[in-house]
């Protein structure tokens, strides 16, 4: 008889929050992917999950969520 696993996994997290325009936000769209990248090595995540504009990314992409191709290594998951 196989008997359950109870796990509970725990781990600080941050929560950075910022509100910017549209076109700010596109003016530097390349500099907040450098930091996006550049957080994920300092808090040694496997992945970093953010929202933009009431839409979800993961970074990086993983082959085991389905992802938009055209969003190259940083994915939509909702």
């Amino acid at each position: 008889m196989v008997q359950p696993c109870v796990a509970i996994i725990e781990e600080q997290v941050a929560i950075v929050e910022s509100s910017m325009s549209i076109d700010t936000y596109k003016q530097y769209a390349d500099a907040f992917a450098d930091r996006i990248r550049q957080w994920r090595k300092e808090w040694k995540q496997d992945t970093i999950l953010y929202k933009v504009e009431d839409r979800v990314f993961i970074y990086p992409q993983k082959d085991y969520i389905d992802h938009d191709e055209t969003m190259d290594e940083i994915i939509r998951v909702l």
